[in-house]
């Protein structure tokens, strides 16, 4: 009966029994590591973020110069050059509000001026940025600026790449 006594005290005493540090200094970093921790994974996960995703696009070869005047703002036009599949003919594509338009067509040059009009009267905004690729003809640049012009863009930019 005396060791049932013995392991009934032993077991109550053990459970009751908790870890109180000799200084305040232990008990409060014991107390914040976890936080700590936590803290210092979400840092880090927020850092890498931008590294892990991808953004879907399309890469354009701009030009480069070694000025940097440029409007403020404006909307902007997407131009590059895609070799076809099938014939190797170079065609240059036009994007403007996520819709592509072929310039050398009379009724989607149409289209996009009309589109610029719109852009226009909406913003009031009458600046353009042509993104233009290194491949892209010059013939199309100008078509698309005279598109631009007879739908009252005041001011056309082209954008570069800086040295």
């Amino acid at each position: 009966m005396k060791n049932d006594e013995e392991y009934m005290r032993w077991s109550v005493r053990g459970l009751r029994t908790k870890y109180f540090p000799k200084n305040r200094i232990g008990h409060g970093f014991l107390v914040i590591s976890p936080w700590i921790d936590v803290l210092l994974l979400l840092l880090f996960l927020v850092m890498l973020n931008k590294l892990i995703v991808l953004q879907p696009g399309v890469v354009i070869n701009l030009q480069e110069s070694s000025f940097g005047d440029a409007t403020s703002g404006g909307f902007e036009v997407v131009v590059m050059s895609v070799k076809g599949i099938k014939d190797n003919v170079t065609e240059d594509l036009v994007f403007y509000d996520d819709v592509r338009f072929k310039i050398e067509n009379e009724t989607p040059r149409n289209d996009l001026m009309e589109s610029f009009k719109e852009r226009i009267e909406q913003t009031g905004n009458s600046n353009l940025v042509i993104y233009a690729d290194q491949a892209v003809s010059h013939g199309t640049i100008i078509n698309i600026i005279n598109l631009a012009k007879q739908a009252g863009v005041a001011n056309v930019n082209m954008a570069t790449h800086p040295l």
